[in-house]
């Protein structure tokens, strides 16, 4: 995973 940080600004927390 390399986008997890960016995701985790719209959904919130993906891997995390």
């Amino acid at each position: 995973m390399g986008t997890d940080q960016a995701s985790s600004h719209s959904h919130g927390r993906k891997t995390l």
